[in-house]
Formats: C-alpha cells, structure tokens, sequence
C-alpha cells in the first residue's frame, strides 16, 4: 500500500440500503404513480429498491400476492428495509410485520412520516390494549405525540 492510500470505503462507495417498495392501491393507474412515490422516497434515503411488489384492489379481502412476496423478502434476508404507504395495513398486520422486521433486521419506512421506530409500534400495540380511539388512523396511532401512558 503507498502512503497516503486508505482502505476505509467513504460514504459514497458504503452499499446502498437495499430495500423492498410495497403499496396497495384501489385501482391500477394509481400503481405507477406509488411507484414513482418510492423511488423517489428511497433515493432520497441514499437507499435502493431490489424488489417491488403492488396489490391492487379495495377491502380486505383482496387477494395480496405482492403481500406474500413482501413476506418472503422479510423473511428471507434480502433486504434492509421495506418501503410503503402505512395506510394500507391494519394495525394487527403492522406489529405482524414490525415482528417479522425485528427478528430479521429490517427498517420499516412510512412514505409520510419516514423510519417507523420501536417506540412508534409500542405506542400502536399500547391503543389496541386499550381500545382505539374514534376516527384513529394508523398515522395517528404511528405519529410523535402518541403517549403510551
């Protein structure tokens, strides 16, 4: 090695976090734009999306292959994070896939409110101990001011 010659990676050459983009949306021109949403969202984290899935469709009885792909990639190591709209999930499927992301390391990312935090999910598990409050979304329930009290 000559003198001044490093062997630390720099930020820009460290590998980029790699994450899975998940979206459900009621119809399918709305599909491409939640895609767009993503991508941007994930360049801006400095990360990059290897895998994408979108269900498309209302209600909850929709059937969710992009779901199960989801699942897969949580449980199989693949990525570091998981980008999504947490509109889309009910908060029993939240702390399921905040219990998957734990066990496996993986980030959960909300296209609103960014990184979902341990303390976030303990606030949400916290409203459905003590009965949800009327009108409560789950952006309410994931937001800052949440007391778990």
């Amino acid at each position: 090695m000559t003198e001044g010659t490093t062997t630390s990676k720099t930020k820009a050459e460290a590998p980029a976090k790699r994450f899975f983009a998940y979206c459900k949306v009621e119809r399918p021109p709305s599909v491409e734009k939640q895609r767009e949403l993503c991508r941007t969202f994930v360049a801006a984290q400095g990360g990059a999306i290897v895998d994408e899935a979108f269900d498309v469709g209302a209600g909850a009885v929709v059937e969710m292959p992009g779901y199960a792909r989801l699942y897969d990639a949580l449980e199989g190591g693949t990525v570091d994070a998981f980008v999504t709209d947490m509109t889309v999930f009910g908060p029993t499927m939240i702390l399921g896939l905040f219990a998957v992301c734990t066990v496996g390391g993986v980030e959960i990312w909300d296209l609103t409110r960014g990184r979902v935090t341990a303390d976030q999910i303990h606030a949400l598990g916290e409203s459905l101990r003590h009965g949800l409050e009327s009108n409560e979304t789950v952006h309410d329930m994931l937001g800052p001011k949440r007391s778990v009290n």
